[in-house]
């Protein structure tokens, strides 16, 4: 990169799974929640709903769960099914 060139920041949601030994790295443009949940989202929408998901405990992570946690709670599971 020059001088005078903008650069773009770019994180990297890193997943590693357990059972395969596999490593799977999501691109995102940042570290807060809905960006976090868009990430893992996407890991969802390829390798299917996670059973357990382990984090650094990151303050993104934890608003992401409280997020989630509080939209759960709001789905009529009745109509769903």
């Amino acid at each position: 990169m020059g001088r005078g060139t903008i650069s773009k920041k770019k994180v990297y949601v890193v997943v590693t799974y357990m059972v395969t030994l596999g490593v799977n790295l999501v691109t995102t443009s940042g570290i807060d929640a809905p960006k976090v949940i868009n990430a893992i989202s996407s890991i969802v929408d390829v390798r299917g709903v996670l059973s357990t998901l382990t984090s650094d405990n990151q303050t993104s992570f934890q608003k992401a769960d409280n997020e989630i946690t509080e939209w759960y709670k709001t789905v009529n599971w009745d109509a769903v099914q």
